[in-house]
């Protein structure tokens, strides 16, 4: 299985409620009757956290592989999470699993933010070392520079990772 297989594909973003941005970066919403106002970088800040958690537990969910690990629940969801968890079922199948590499690095932004939706984007490397958990003997420690676009919601007042792509050799 290729490390592209770990990533599920991005649809495109539609957020919902009108947004609008006001001189100190909040952003209101309503939508019908319903109206909320949000600080604006406590919520990027809150998105970026998410989604490092969601990384972050991936790696906790890959060393053994273990598509039940609670970690997943707790930061990915829909599609996503499905999709974490048939990669990880097909990691054990196989007996290899993944862990982060000395050269894996993470730089994520918030490129879009409205009430309830978000999108990171994270020029990145991914230095991720897939090994043989049996013997430890790794089986692809290559280096590949890239970028990754995330979509996030938020559900219950908390932001989860919703859709995930790769794509190689595509920042500056």
């Amino acid at each position: 299985m290729g490390r592209s297989a770990t990533w599920a594909l991005i649809a495109a973003c539609a957020f919902s409620a009108c947004a609008s941005a006001d001189s100190q970066g909040s952003v209101s919403s309503s939508s019908g009757t319903t109206s909320t106002t949000f600080d604006r970088a406590a919520e990027e800040a809150a998105v970026i956290a998410a989604y490092l958690a969601e990384i972050d537990a991936f790696y906790l969910a890959a060393n053994p592989p273990n598509p039940n690990h609670p970690a997943l629940a707790e930061t990915a969801t829909g599609d996503l999470l499905e999709g974490l968890r048939q990669n990880l079922e097909d990691l054990a199948q196989e007996g290899t699993g993944i862990r982060r590499g000395a050269q894996t690095t993470d730089h994520p932004r918030v490129t879009r933010i409205a009430p309830g939706a978000a999108i990171v984007e994270d020029c990145g490397v991914d230095g991720d070392v897939q090994f043989n958990v049996a013997t430890g003997v790794i089986v692809d420690d290559s280096v590949i520079t890239g970028k990754a676009t995330a979509r996030l919601i938020k559900v219950r007042d908390r932001w989860l990772v919703a859709e995930k792509t790769f794509e190689v050799d595509t920042c500056a």
